[in-house]
Formats: C-alpha cells, sequence, structure tokens
C-alpha cells in the first residue's frame, strides 16, 4: 500500500480542458484544450490508445513493453456542439467539448466507464523534466476493479482501498486493470503506478514520473476475451 502522505493529489490551478479544435491524423484524433493536447489512437476495433501531453505536443514513443505499434485505418469521428464522438466496430468513445472528459462505451452505447467531469487529467512537473500524472475516473457503485499486474496481489479487489499496481515482483509487466463491467485498462508506465479509491482522496490512477500521460483501453463481452486482448497487446500471443 502507499503512504498516506501519497496519496492526496497536489493543489493546483484552473485546468482548462475544454476542447477548442479537433484535428485528424493518421495516428489518431488530436483534441487541444488549453491545458494540453489529448489524443485517441484506434488500435484495432476493440482497443483505443488514449495519450495525453501538457502543452502542445505528443512525445512520438511507444512503451517498449507494448508489440502492436500499428493504428487501425477504420474508424469514424464526428461533432456535435457538445461532443466529439470517435467510433469503431465495438467502441464509442465520446469527449465532452465542455470538460474534456471521456465516456467509454460499447458500440450499442452500454457505458462501459467516464471519466472525472471536473478536471479528469492533471500533470505536474517533477525535478527530472517528467511529470506525475493523475487521472481521475467515476467508477460505477457497484463495480468490481482487479488489479492484474502487481506480482503476488495480482487479482486484488481495488475498491476503497489504495494499492501500487505495478512493479513489485512483476516488473516485467505494465500495470493493468480489470473491470467486472467488461473492460480493462493497460497502462504504458514505467514508473511506480497506484490505484487509489478512497472517498477521502477521490479515484484516480497516478504514476509517479512519465514523460506523458499514456494508457490503452480494451473492451471485451468476456473477461477472457479482455485478457487475450492485453496479452495480444504486450506480444504475449
Amino acid at each position: 500500500m502507499p503512504p498516506t502522505e501519497k496519496l492526496s493529489p497536489p493543489g493546483h490551478g484552473k485546468i482548462d480542458l475544454a476542447v477548442k479544435w479537433v484535428m485528424k491524423q493518421q495516428d489518431g484524433l488530436y483534441l487541444h484544450s488549453r491545458y494540453g493536447v489529448l489524443r485517441l489512437s484506434p488500435i484495432g476495433s476493440a482497443i483505443v490508445r488514449v495519450t495525453f501531453a501538457k502543452g502542445g505536443q505528443i512525445v512520438d514513443r511507444i512503451n517498449d513493453k507494448i508489440a502492436v505499434h500499428s493504428v487501425d485505418k477504420r474508424w469514424m469521428y464526428k461533432e456535435s456542439g457538445s461532443t466529439v464522438d470517435l467510433m469503431t466496430d465495438e467502441l464509442f468513445v465520446q469527449v465532452d467539448k465542455g470538460t474534456g472528459a471521456i465516456r467509454y462505451m460499447t458500440r450499442d452505447k452500454k457505458l462501459l466507464l467516464t471519466e472525472r467531469s471536473k478536471e479528469c487529467r492533471q500533470l505536474e512537473s517533477t525535478t527530472d523534466g517528467r511529470f506525475k500524472t493523475w487521472l481521475y475516473l467515476d467508477w460505477q457503485k457497484k463495480e468490481t476493479i482487479y488489479g492484474m499486474g502487481a506480482g503476488d496481489n495480482a487479482g486484488m479487489n481495488l475498491r476503497k482501498t489504495a494499492r501500487y499496481i505495478s512493479h513489485g515482483n512483476n516488473i516485467g509487466e505494465l500495470p493493468f486493470i480489470l473491470s467486472d463491467q467488461g473492460y480493462g485498462m493497460v497502462l504504458a508506465a514505467d514508473s511506480p503506478v497506484m490505484c487509489c479509491d478512497i472517498p477521502t482522496y477521490g479515484s484516480y490512477l497516478h504514476a509517479e514520473s512519465e514523460e506523458q500521460m499514456d494508457f490503452y483501453f480494451i473492451t471485451g463481452k468476456r473477461q477472457n476475451t479482455i485478457m487475450n486482448a492485453y496479452a495480444y497487446l504486450c506480444g504475449k500471443l
């Protein structure tokens, strides 16, 4: 478990994640805000890579534990007055223009996960020129989240607690959480990563020292389907 002094996110000025403009590129959909740039990159119909960099430039680097580097071409997007929607055959990813928060849904719009509507992402500079990152989430009330990349603690329920989900005895593995609501998340992070779900501090995923925020969202009708997609993503299949 993390020490208590690490659980409270730091104070900060206003984080303005409202989407100012949108641009489609070969490597994904770019959504720019005053705070930074968000990129959504579909990796097949059931996986989307989500990258966020503070400022205006995403670092063009893929974690060396990720084996799949190509971006799928079979996706669409549309803008409405209040949202930007990205669609694959299996995923419907909706970004609120006013807050920048993402809602992850199946293609028939069954809710999987939503980010916190207010200031869903936070990046704070470290002394070595990197960033501490926080991704704030609104998990469903009866949802169960399992940590699958923490060595001896693999498969542990992460709700209402705070745990490191990286390194430990399984230092070669990327942090991976699995939900009973039909999705998983792989964090492409080399530094220690924790998951917190304690009301006093909030619900979030936190990495201690990264170039940018970078993770993969996976959906699947069965847990073994998600696990197989994780193995494929990391070159284990």
